[in-house]
């Protein structure tokens, strides 16, 4: 079940990045699809999609990463956001998290 599951999630991702990448052949999506690859990578690493504000291996992800939640939360709001739906479900699709949890550096001991 659990194979099953996973591999229907995989077919679900592959489906949105063939029609994202077929849809819009602009400059800015093979460059949007270049950072989705790295945050793929960076999650197969680290296990998750929180990619750390400054990450030092990698700031132009780490600043990707910030706009994709900060278009997101635009979206929400019904404000205008270049963020579409199909890319909205593939960045879910591998874990990105909308909302991380912020430490406060004041809480912590």
């Amino acid at each position: 079940l659990l194979f099953r599951d996973a591999l229907t999630q995989l077919i679900k991702s592959r489906q949105c990045t063939l029609l994202i990448q077929t849809s819009h052949p602009s400059p800015n999506n093979k460059r949007w699809m270049a950072r989705h690859e790295e945050l793929k990578q960076f999650q197969q690493k680290h296990g998750h999609c929180r990619v750390p504000h400054g990450y030092v291996e990698n700031r132009q992800l780490s600043w990707w990463v910030m706009n994709q939640r900060a278009q997101y939360q635009l979206s929400k709001q019904g404000q205008k956001s270049w963020l579409s739906a199909d890319r909205v479900n593939l960045l879910s699709t591998v874990g990105f998290d909308w909302k991380p949890i912020i430490a406060n550096p004041t809480n912590s001991k």
